[in-house]
Formats: structure tokens, C-alpha cells, sequence
């Protein structure tokens, strides 16, 4: 693995002092000259108030030197870390088909801090918007394309960050967050935004909780539809695949987006493609089961398109009869037939 270390003087050095920000659509990075090949992937450190903050880096094969490359953020949850999401999501494989450069930072301690009036919150997004000037300084990087993802309480700060480092991010795409207030909102510019999550979730219920005070799916929609001026009335909807749901407000603000996948039964996890349950799929809406859905490759493909792809459900035929068609919801928070 590269290290900081590894990279050379003149790149060690710019990994360990601030850089302004460039307000340019290609950071400074880019106009660099001579400019070495990036490396594949290397560990990216950051001092916030004396602590040593860390970063796994990975450049895609595509990267050249003086072509500008998007730049996506992936936070782990409470107890992980930088390089078990990356061995878990299957993110680095999703963004290196597209062409992203994919940052795995992580946390002072077990998780991320972000109640509000937190000055160890206020400290982590330091250190994210200091660890997005280092990187502009050696890699070449479209700025007017930094994402931000992540899963459950690394999901809870990505929401924070669309509030509090809007000025550097161009969508965001949490996964089973747990939400809460944001007294640092609404942003200064309309987002995108991809909310992800299972119905049966037990640690981030669906629905929130008013013990804990956490919002439901149903109000961070409302806030984010609401604080990017999208349309009234219901969202879109169409099936993404069987236990999927895609709900969408398209043409907001900016031409921003803001969608949700709904997926029907999935516990607390980060969905995977390749963990379908093995048991016969329950009828009843909030069983619990494995959804078969890659959500690394349904980020990436949003933060290129503001879309997912559909997979078309394949529902039996009986006696002639004409496949069964899924019952629309009657609201963001409905429910439909498996």
C-alpha cells in the first residue's frame, strides 16, 4: 500500500499543510508540471487540533496526469474503519468502472461525531474539508464533482456534510442513516441527494424514533425536497427489482435530484447483490430478508446520471393469466406488494 511516505518530498509536503480551496472546476492538482503518474493507492494523512487523521486513497487505472477525475467520499459506521468498508461495499470496484477516485477517511475513535452543539463534530468536518484541500493539491480532480456516501452512523454525517460542507460537495448518497436535526440547514446550494434504506431496519428504523429522536426516511425527504424547492405533489416512482423501489423528485433546484430506494424488508446493512436470501421470500411487508441489490454500483451510477437502473422484475404466469404488476404506494412511505 502507499503511504504518504512513499509519495516523494514535494507530495509529502502538500499532504501536511492546508491548501486554500480553488473555486475551479479542476483543482490545483491538475496544472501541476512536470506531474508524476498518481499512484494506485496510498494513505492520505491530516493533523486537526493535534490529532493525526488518516485517509485509504484509491486512484482509478484510468487516472492521467492533467485529467481532472471525480472524487467520491465513503464514511464507515460506528466501529469501522476506512479499509473494512472498502473490503465490505464493494465501492473501490464500482468507482474504478466509472472513473472515480475514492476516499476512505476515518474517524477520531469508533465513529463520527455529529449532534449538533458536538465540538468534536465540528472537528470531523474539519478534517474532511482539510483532507479534500491536500488531495486537490496532488491529484487531479474534478471539483464541481466531489461525492459523498456512507452507512449508518458514517450515512448520519454524510447528511451533515450536505448541510455543512455544501460549498465542496455536489451530491450526497447515505445509506441506513440515522438522522437528526440540522441546525446548519438548509445549505447554501441545492444538493443531490440519494437516500438508501430497509424497511426492516432495526438500529435506523424506516420510520425514526421519537425516543431517540432520530427522523424517519419520510421527513429527511420532506426536508431535502423542501430545502432544494423540488416540485409538490408525490414523487415519481417505478421498480428498480423485486423488493426495490426507486421515489424521485427530478428537476429541483439547479436541476438537483432527490431520490430514495426503498428496499422492502432489508435489515440494517449495506445492501449487496450478492447476498440474496437463501429462504423463500415472505409476502408480508415488514419480514425481514436480504435484498439482492448492489448499492455501490446504484450510487455510482446516480452520482454519474441522477438516476438507477432499473432491473425489470420477472413475475410468473399462470394459466395465461397477465403477470402481476406492483400496487403503487400512496406516499413516499407507503408500502407495495412483493
Amino acid at each position: 500500500m502507499w503511504t504518504a511516505a512513499a509519495l516523494g518530498a514535494g507530495v509529502l509536503a502538500a499532504l501536511s499543510a492546508p491548501v486554500p480551496a480553488s473555486a475551479a472546476t479542476s483543482s490545483s492538482g491538475c496544472s501541476s508540471s512536470p506531474q508524476p503518474p498518481p499512484p494506485s493507492r496510498f494513505t492520505a494523512t491530516v493533523e486537526v487540533d493535534g490529532v493525526q487523521r488518516s485517509a485509504l486513497v484509491n486512484v482509478p487505472p484510468q487516472a492521467r496526469p492533467h485529467v481532472p477525475l471525480p472524487l467520491m467520499l465513503a464514511f464507515h459506521g460506528a466501529g469501522g474503519n476506512g479499509p473494512a468498508t472498502e473490503s465490505s461495499t464493494g465501492l473501490t470496484q464500482a468507482a474504478d468502472s466509472a472513473g472515480f477516485i475514492t476516499v476512505y477517511p476515518n474517524a477520531d475513535g469508533t465513529f463520527w461525531r455529529y449532534l449538533p452543539g458536538d465540538p468534536r463534530g465540528t472537528r470531523d468536518v474539519t478534517f474532511v474539508r482539510l483532507l479534500l484541500d491536500q488531495l486537490d493539491a496532488v491529484l487531479c480532480v474534478a471539483d464541481n464533482r466531489v461525492y459523498a456516501t456512507g452507512g449508518s452512523n458514517g450515512a448520519g454525517f454524510v447528511s451533515v456534510l450536505g448541510c455543512r460542507l455544501n460549498d465542496r460537495l455536489s451530491a450526497i448518497a447515505p445509506v441506513a442513516g440515522i438522522y437528526r436535526p440540522q441546525p446548519g440547514c438548509p445549505p447554501s446550494r441545492p444538493l443531490s441527494v440519494l437516500e438508501i434504506h430497509g424497511t426492516n431496519d432495526g438500529t435506523a428504523p424506516y420510520d425514526g424514533s421519537m425516543t431517540a429522536g432520530t427522523f424517519g426516511v419520510t421527513s429527511f425527504l420532506d426536508e431535502w425536497f423542501q430545502w432544494d424547492s423540488c416540485a409538490s405533489g408525490p414523487p415519481v416512482y417505478r421498480r428498480l427489482g423485486r423488493w426495490a423501489l426507486w421515489l424521485a423528485k427530478s428537476g429541483c433546484a439547479d436541476g438537483t435530484t432527490v431520490a430514495h430506494i426503498k428496499l422492502i424488508g432489508e435489515p440494517h446493512a449495506w445492501p449487496l447483490a450478492s447476498r440474496a436470501a437463501h429462504a423463500a421470500p415472505s409476502r408480508a411487508a415488514h419480514a425481514a430478508r436480504t435484498v439482492a441489490f448492489d448499492a455501490s454500483r446504484a450510487i455510482v451510477h446516480f452520482f454519474q446520471t441522477e438516476t438507477v437502473a432499473t432491473v425489470a422484475p420477472r413475475y410468473r404466469r399462470r394459466h395465461g393469466a397477465r403477470a402481476r404488476q406492483p400496487r403503487r404506494p400512496s406516499s413516499t412511505g407507503g408500502a407495495v406488494s412483493g
